[in-house]
């Protein structure tokens, strides 16, 4: 289904109509991988419709939101589907994504990687994926954008731990960070809600099991941090 601002504090609620296979069956031009399959997360991205699901991840056509089929059973166009899925020895069931200038940031349980093209431009005879860290995080809470940081969290069974990820380029290996460890076992494990600021620089983590929220604070001068700063907050009347 789709919700469709129509008009000034007009909504419209309505089933999306899906572009039906007109060319090949399902060996030329088959299913995208998500059908049958769980959708964990969907996401926009350089003018395509995407979808995670197991450790596949779907993009429509470019420009056409609702195709997830190739326009010819015989050739290959760049503006074509996108369906590729992460290859790795672990088990990489998806749950999370990010876009980036670098690519599409993704994440599974144990592993994060970068679904990139050498040209910036996505497309099925150039995209590929490859694994760019391998930490531990949460599949509950959703990573945070903090501009041109990102943040996920990782539990262990009596605290949470939180973790910065930079992305460095298609050839560089990405730059992840423990910015919990000057507070280590202070974050409880029952945080549940994990939301970013990126014009204040902060992070704030919450649980509704408890009155506290936990704050992250970072003064930077652009390129280095030059203050760090946790801190709580409890809500009145509790």
């Amino acid at each position: 289904h789709e919700l469709i601002n129509s008009a000034l504090n007009t909504f419209v609620f309505r089933k999306v109509t899906w572009i039906q296979r007109l060319v090949g069956d399902d060996k030329t031009n088959s299913h995208p991988s998500f059908v049958g399959a769980k959708i964990q997360q969907s996401f926009f991205h350089n003018n395509r419709l995407g979808f995670l699901s197991n450790d596949n991840v779907s993009l429509s056509q470019s420009a056409d939101f609702y195709n997830f089929y190739h326009t010819s059973a015989k050739v290959v166009t760049d503006a074509d589907p996108v369906d590729l899925s992460c290859s790795t020895t672990r088990p990489a069931a998806l749950h999370a994504v990010i876009p980036t200038t670098q690519g599409l940031v993704l994440f599974s349980r144990k592993q994060q990687f970068l679904m990139y093209s050498g040209d910036g431009v996505l497309t099925p005879s150039s995209t590929v994926i490859r694994t760019i860290s391998n930490y531990e995080m949460d599949t509950e809470v959703d990573p945070v954008d903090m501009g041109t940081r990102i943040n996920f969290i990782s539990k262990t069974p009596a605290y949470t731990r939180i973790f910065r990820l930079i992305t460095r380029g298609q050839d560089e290996n990405s730059q992840v960070l423990d910015v919990g460890r000057v507070v280590n076992e202070w974050v409880p494990a029952t945080i549940d809600t994990f939301i970013a600021s990126p014009q204040n620089q902060f992070l704030a983590l919450s649980s509704q099991s408890d009155d506290k929220v936990y704050f992250y604070r970072t003064y930077s001068d652009g390129e280095k941090d030059l203050v760090q700063s946790w801190f709580n907050w409890q809500l009145p009347g509790t």
